[in-house]
């Protein structure tokens, strides 16, 4: 997949994360502006910060995003959440982070992103 294919499809997912985690009641802090940081910085419904590593993938690599996710949070000193879409399945998103068993987390599917 050629880097604009590729930045164009994790916005995407970007996108769809932003409005699954706002249809919960976060906060968005930030939008991360690219590699080295988290995707997206949030507040959960308890006021807790929360850096957010958002994945695309058709192939998953859980362990790999899980440590990635972990040393953003890290970094920026908060918890932490990774949001991987699950493919095939739109608004379904893979979801686990700090004091949070896994899950699967449905938004609204019909919204265009």
């Amino acid at each position: 997949m050629s880097g604009l294919t590729s930045r164009t499809k994790g916005r995407r997912g970007e996108r769809e994360a932003v409005h699954l985690l706002e249809e919960r009641g976060w906060q968005i802090i930030e939008l991360g502006p690219g590699r080295k940081t988290e995707d997206i910085v949030a507040e959960d419904d308890c006021g807790r910060r929360v850096s957010v590593e958002v994945k695309n993938h058709l192939v998953w690599h859980l362990p790999n995003w899980r440590k990635q996710a972990k040393e953003q949070a890290t970094r920026r000193k908060c918890a932490w959440l990774l949001l991987a879409r699950i493919p095939n399945c739109p608004g379904q998103f893979y979801v686990e982070g700090t004091g949070r068993a896994p899950s699967v987390w449905r938004g609204n599917a019909s919204r265009k992103v």
